[in-house]
């Protein structure tokens, strides 16, 4: 059995290695396009004007603009900070996202730094539940043929 600090622990370390260094790196190196967009999630993907109607190399300053800005948040990341956003997300979502979580529709909550699902287990008796845990970034950084990466996943149970 693992705790919340354990969680966060690895959190963190998924943030800096799989994300936050090869974010510096690449942005060091000049990249641009689709390799700084892999970092995104939609709320930076949103903040890109269309190519259609600036152009290229607008799209590609406002890629490196975002991505800068990216960065540094991501390098203000903490341990302490992820534990207390999965303390806060389990106490203000859990019972609800039991409640409303159904063998059809899961219940999905992204906070800042992490994502809470509660699947319904239709087969299961009443009340089964899987609740995961994991990142809210990065799922989309990891491609096909990396080796050894570990994406942390935390399946949940309350202690009685």
């Amino acid at each position: 059995m693992f705790g919340p600090e354990d969680a966060a622990s690895d959190f963190n370390d998924f943030h800096a290695k799989i994300i936050t260094r090869p974010l510096e790196r690449d942005l060091e190196r000049g990249a641009s396009g689709r390799t700084l967009s892999n970092y995104f999630e939609f709320e930076e993907l949103k903040r890109l004007p269309d190519v259609r109607v600036v152009g290229l190399e607008k799209v590609e300053e406002a890629e490196r603009e975002v991505a800068l800005e990216l960065l540094s948040r991501l390098q203000n990341i903490t341990t302490d900070k992820i534990l207390s956003d999965i303390k806060i997300t389990l106490d203000q979502h859990y019972d609800r996202g039991m409640t409303e979580s159904t063998p059809e529709r899961s219940y999905i909550h992204t906070s800042e730094f992490i994502r809470l699902i509660i699947d319904c287990l239709p087969s299961a008796p009443s009340n089964s539940s899987n609740v995961i845990l994991s990142p809210s970034r990065g799922y989309g950084v990891i491609r096909e043929g990396y080796k050894g990466v570990f994406y942390p996943t935390y399946y949940v149970q309350e202690m009685p």
